[in-house]
């Protein structure tokens, strides 16, 4: 299966140390291996902090290596065709026989490709390697007017989301056909190989608020993000590495109706410390809030 569209980006180094999540396959080269002279440590080293998992050094090596989805990622020995539009991408990036690629696809799994071809290009697949997955952190959207969904899973995949499902609300504008939950769905595996994670949220919907809780786990936290909130968003350490999700409204918000059919089904209402926020902001927003709570931090 051809390859998705791809430009530069991050992919796991070989350091084999207990907070790496993805060491190198073998056979292919290690990517921490040492950088030309003249450059700093500072210059050579950045950290990463991967959605639901530990902050680790990336070379600048990496940092040059082209990354592609390939949501059927092939066994190793493999050769794969590049997609129209990604051989385009490398030809401008002058991408040449032998060098090397990263592929995933979209579960968490990754792997090295060497580029075996330019005319046509083409890849051999290596080894794969799986990055352990962190906790599950769903959004529960009403649907909102034009394009604004677009923006919403973006970054809702760039903060770290696991699942995004798109609901209908008494309040709702918008709607959503299958060509564009499709799209919505392409657009999440761009964002999530721009920001070099492995896992591409699933996107699901339409439906209701009631049906939109068959897409969570029982024991998952639940909050409602709601204007009308008596008690602002402060889980004091509560949601370390529990899962979570979340709903926030459409314009307009959600009635006071929905809300209770959703405190009825365990969801707890709260506020964002923040003035009322337009809805491609306050998604992002409660999303950032949560995944923050999620993964552990030392006050010093």
């Amino acid at each position: 299966m051809p390859v998705a569209f791809g430009e530069p980006c991050v992919v796991p180094s070989a350091d084999t140390s207990a907070q790496d999540r993805s060491p190198a396959p073998d056979g292919h080269p290690a990517i921490d291996e040492a950088e030309p002279s003249g450059e700093s440590a500072e210059a050579r080293t950045v950290a990463r902090t991967v959605a639901g998992g530990p902050t680790r050094p990336v070379s600048a090596r990496e940092r040059r290596v082209p990354r592609f989805h390939a949501p059927l990622l092939p066994a190793a020995g493999t050769t794969l065709p590049l997609a129209a539009d990604a051989a385009q991408h490398a030809r401008v990036l002058r991408v040449a026989a032998g060098d090397t690629l990263a592929l995933f696809d979209g579960t968490g799994v990754e792997a090295w490709a060497t580029v075996m071809g330019t005319e046509p290009y083409t890849v051999e697949v290596g080894e794969a390697r799986t990055y352990a997955a962190g906790p599950e952190l769903v959004l529960i959207q009403a649907i909102p007017k034009g394009s604004k969904l677009d923006l919403i899973v973006r970054m809702a995949t760039e903060i770290g989301a696991t699942t995004i499902v798109c609901v209908e609300t008494a309040r709702t504008l918008g709607g959503l056909s299958a060509s564009k939950r499709e799209r919505l769905q392409r657009i999440a595996a761009e964002a999530a190989r721009q920001s070099g994670r492995s896992a591409v949220p699933r996107i699901e919907g339409p439906c209701s608020l009631a049906e939109s809780v068959a897409f969570i786990a029982p024991d998952t936290q639940r909050f409602v993000f709601w204007e009308g909130a008596l008690t602002p968003f402060a889980p004091h350490g509560q949601l370390e590495g529990q899962g979570v999700a979340c709903v926030v409204g459409a314009e307009g918000g959600l009635s006071a109706t929905e809300v209770a059919g959703l405190e009825a089904q365990g969801f707890a209402p709260v506020g964002l410390p923040l003035p009322i926020l337009r809805v491609e902001t306050a998604a992002p927003v409660a999303l950032g809030l949560v995944a923050f709570h999620q993964t552990a931090h030392e006050v010093v």
